[in-house]
């Protein structure tokens, strides 16, 4: 499966909850509005928990501020996401959702990439 993944970084001046609360309940309500029109199989939210959670997996050496989450989506394939984006809803579903990033998300901090999955454990 084809996937993209961003890597997210709050705005700056807002809240963990406010974040979490508009990604999940306007950005995220809006990709499950428009799955159909981004040929979207699969999306999940990744909400990272609060510094000193998780002791073992923090490192000293990182000098980069750390993700607020992760988001991934899934399609079936480059092609199937690549034309859902050449369909004017798509296209339309897609400029949308970019737009609205900009309200909670410090989008020039926030990489994203695809990738194809190559499964070594699970299903």
């Amino acid at each position: 499966m084809f996937k993209t993944t961003y890597c997210l970084r709050r705005k700056p001046g807002m809240t963990r909850e406010a974040f979490y609360r508009y990604w999940s309940e306007v950005h995220g309500a809006m990709v499950v509005r428009h799955q159909r029109e981004l040929a979207v199989r699969r999306y999940v939210q990744t909400h990272a928990l609060p510094a000193g959670s998780v002791p073992n997996l923090e490192r000293d050496d990182v000098n980069e501020k750390p993700y607020d989450g992760v988001a991934e989506l899934w399609y079936d394939s480059k092609e199937a996401y690549l034309n859902a984006l050449e369909t004017p809803d798509g296209r339309a579903a897609a400029v949308a959702l970019y737009k609205d990033a900009f309200a909670f998300i410090d989008v020039p901090n926030s990489p994203m990439f695809a990738g194809e999955e190559h499964i070594l454990v699970g299903s």
